[in-house]
């Protein structure tokens, strides 16, 4: 399709580097978005395993999972909130 090395008029890049960047917009808004997907996932799966553990634990009281959640993430911030 580029066979040629001619310029942008505007940007005075190789037209195949403009030709690219007009047409990934679509691509790189799809690759910054999975790892936010993947580090979501990764609390969840640490949040319901951790919800598990406290709840194999007998001398713990019986809470709602939200609850759970909601005291954990508050006990982890807590520590960054001081500092």
């Amino acid at each position: 399709m580029h066979h040629t090395e001619s310029n942008d008029v505007q940007t005075c890049k190789p037209e195949i580097i403009a030709f690219y960047n007009d047409t990934i917009s679509g691509f790189d808004s799809l690759d910054n978005k999975w790892p936010i997907t993947l580090f979501n996932a990764l609390l969840n799966i640490a949040g319901v395993n951790s919800f598990v553990l406290h709840g194999c634990y007998e001398k713990n009281v019986e809470i709602p999972r939200p609850t759970f959640l909601k005291e954990l993430a508050k006990e982890l911030g807590d520590k960054h909130m001081d500092r």
